[in-house]
């Protein structure tokens, strides 16, 4: 009996070099060279560093799970990048660069608020 050759596995050259464009990393690398690539890992690197900073702040506060969410989708997506072209399907770029733009805005939105709420309390307004 004749036992069938992994799904990955092809002689066609063709389609090795589609394989190997398929991931993100060589994708982005090859597209936006050193410089290129290099910014893009470090900004990806600085989101998943700011999501487990933020994680950790917020342990005890009803935003924990928001979070943890962000750093789990950030590091799946680190993982995936390295056997599918995750940037080019929509739906999952867009849960990416939506959820971090959360984390990046959200705290320097908190700080605002709490400066509003000072304000507020000085003129008499109840915050909730």
């Amino acid at each position: 009996s004749h036992s069938p050759a992994p799904y990955w596995y092809t002689d066609n050259p063709y389609l090795l070099k589609r394989r190997a464009l398929d991931m993100a990393w060589l994708r982005i690398f090859g597209e936006g060279g050193l410089i290129g690539g290099g910014l893009f890992l470090t900004i990806f690197f600085l989101l998943w560093i700011k999501s487990y900073k933020e994680l950790r702040r917020h342990s005890n506060s009803e935003r924990k799970w928001l979070y943890i969410s962000i750093f789990c989708l950030n590091g799946f997506i680190f993982l995936e990048s390295f056997f599918g072209n995750v940037f080019e399907t929509p739906l999952l770029s867009f849960y990416f660069w939506f959820f971090n733009g959360f984390l990046v805005i959200e705290p320097k939105a908190d700080s605002t608020l709490r400066g509003l709420g000072g304000e507020s309390k000085r003129m008499g307004v109840k915050c909730p």
